[in-house]
This record gives C-alpha cells, structure tokens and sequence, in this order.
C-alpha cells in the first residue's frame, strides 16, 4: 500500500485524514513555534524552560534580600535541580554559601565555596567566593587556611597578618588561670582578677561564714554540726574554683569573639553578606587560588 500525500490527506472526505496530516506536521512546526515565544525555549539542561529559571532566580534574590532565608534556601535547591546545568548555576551556589554563612554553619559554606573555585576558577564569580571562603575559615578559626583565598580577594598584607592574632584575646583580658591560682588561696578573690568585685565579696563573706560556723560548732563540740558545715564550705570551696574559671574563660572567648568581628566587619563581611545576584559571570580575572593545597579535591 503506497502511503498518501499531504494534499490527499488534507481534501480528502475521510473525517480522520486532516488529523492524520497534523501529527505528520507536528515536528517540522515546533521549532518554528519557539522561535516565535523565545521565552519558552528550553535551556540547556533541558528540563524547563528559560522563563521559569528567569522566574526562579528573581524570586530567590527577592527572598534572600528580605532576610527570608529558609526559604531562599528551599528555592536554590528547587533551583539545581530543575536546572543543573544552567549558566547562572555558580552565582547560585555562591548564595547559597552565603545562607549558610548567615546561618553559622561555617563548615558548610567553606564546602560550598571549595567546590566553587574548583569548578569555576576564573569566573567574575571567583573573587567574591574567595573573600567568603576566607571569612569563612576565619570563623572557623582556621586562620592559616585563610590566608591563601583572602590573598587572592585583594587583601594586603598588613591585614592578612593580623590573622595570626585573632585567636589571642586582646590585651588587657585577664589570665583564667591566674585568677584560679587567687581562688585556691583565699576562696572567691580570683573574681577580683576578673574586676567583678561583687561577685568576689559575695563569695569571701559566704566562704567565711561557713568556715567560721564549723570552728565554732567543734569549739563547743557539736561535731555533727562542725562536719555538716565544713563539707558545705568544701563544696563552695571547689564550686568557687569551677566558677572563677569558667567565667574567666567566658570572658576570654568573649573578647576573642569581639576582636574577630571587629576585624570581619572590616574585612567587608557586611557588605559581602548583602549582595544578592548583583554580578554576571563571563569575566576573565586570574584564577582562584589552588584549594587542592588545602586537602581539598
């Protein structure tokens, strides 16, 4: 049976023939038809069309801009999937990094920014990743690991040698231990060394008082009183010790806390954080710095 022309099809009186006609055609007629709606050609991953990722990226910047994290964060995951190879997918993984920076977890965002710069090491993108990933390992308190990506970001030399002090209290915060040396003497006066003066007076009049009481209970041999009292003062006796140094330690990390983020906030932490996608890609600087040398494949 010799198979029917187009014309035959199309005049033909059998009611299915034009039907027939319009699935041969259908092929020829959709890239015409894409071509007339742009927006609806697919990108290149293949799975949506370029409209939606469009769609997609303005919502993600509007949310994130709006501080609406978690959800900014459930659209970039919408957002890889459905388009996993698109053109803007490295600016998205920067973002996403930069969620994670805000939400303090530091591990994962330097993660992110690794894999960054090792799939898109010469990117306009690069840079920005680089400062990040060294702010990152800087609250990591992964300070020389630092050094190479906040280079590479434009910082000089001055700054970067800062970093070796940023784990070190400023001067002038008292030693913990020193003031548990003064505890282990004259119970409670380590909270001098600390200048909390309150709380020092608090403990040498409590610790006195029982120390006092016990003595005087043996001296007028009420021995079961004198030994209630002398295990209660042992007990505020090393509770004090535990105390002095666990605020002077509190007081320590404080004040290394605080000369970190002075120093983040000058390193422009601030403004980094607030960048949406406020940069295309397509530039060509110098490429990232090797993050192989940091164990990272």
């Amino acid at each position: 049976m010799s198979t029917p022309s187009a014309a035959r099809l199309l005049f033909t009186t059998d009611p299915i023939g034009p039907f027939v006609l319009a699935a041969l055609l259908a092929p020829c007629l959709l890239p015409w038809g894409a071509a007339l709606h742009g927006s609806e050609v697919p990108d290149e991953s293949g799975t949506r069309p370029l409209a939606d990722a469009v769609r997609a990226l303005t919502w993600i910047d509007s949310l994130y801009r709006d501080g609406d994290l978690f959800r900014a964060e459930s659209e970039i995951l919408r957002f890889t999937h459905d388009f996993p190879r698109h053109p803007r997918r490295s600016e998205v993984d920067l973002l996403r990094a930069k969620l994670y920076y805000q939400d303090e977890r530091y591990g994962e965002a330097s993660l992110i920014l690794y894999s960054l710069l090792d799939r898109f090491p010469s990117e306009a993108g690069s840079v920005p990743a680089a400062h990040l990933l060294g702010l990152s390992l800087v609250h990591e308190g992964r300070l020389d690991e630092a050094v190479a990506p906040l280079r590479f970001s434009g910082f000089d030399e001055g700054r970067l040698a800062e970093l070796a002090r940023l784990n070190d209290p400023p001067p002038g915060v008292a030693d913990p231990q020193r003031a548990v040396t003064w505890s282990t003497w004259l119970p409670g006066s380590g909270f001098f060394i600390l200048d909390q003066p309150g709380k020092a007076v608090s403990a040498l009049s409590l610790n006195l008082a029982f120390t006092v009481g016990a003595v005087l209970a043996y001296q007028q041999e009420n021995l079961g009183a004198a030994l209630v009292l002398l295990l209660v003062e042992l007990a505020l006796y090393s509770g004090g010790r535990d105390a002095v140094r666990q605020e002077g330690e509190r007081l320590r990390q404080r004040a290394v806390a605080e000369r970190r983020g002075s120093w983040l906030r000058e390193a422009g932490e601030t403004e980094l954080l607030g960048i949406g996608f406020s940069f295309r890609f397509g530039g060509s600087p110098s490429r990232a710095p090797d993050t192989r040398a940091n164990g990272v494949n």
